[in-house]
């Protein structure tokens, strides 16, 4: 199994603008596709466009990553 871990940045703040689940992404042997659910936040709030930039992390378990496609 292989796990990367995930950080959050950009401007949008976590827990009002939006929530993010997991920050760990694990990959079952042989797998590679994970999921990553970022869920909007209905606020009111007078915003202009905030972004929510995810970045991934160094795999655990002898995986690499390779580049963006």
């Amino acid at each position: 199994a292989v796990t990367v871990p995930v950080t959050v940045g950009g401007t949008a703040t976590p827990g009002t603008d939006y929530t993010l689940a997991p920050t760990t992404l694990s990959f079952a042997d042989g797998a590679t596709t994970a999921t990553i659910t970022v869920t909007v936040a209905n606020d009111t709030a007078a915003e202009g466009a905030e972004t929510v930039v995810l970045t991934l992390g160094t795999p655990t378990g002898g995986a690499t990553i390779g580049t963006q496609a």
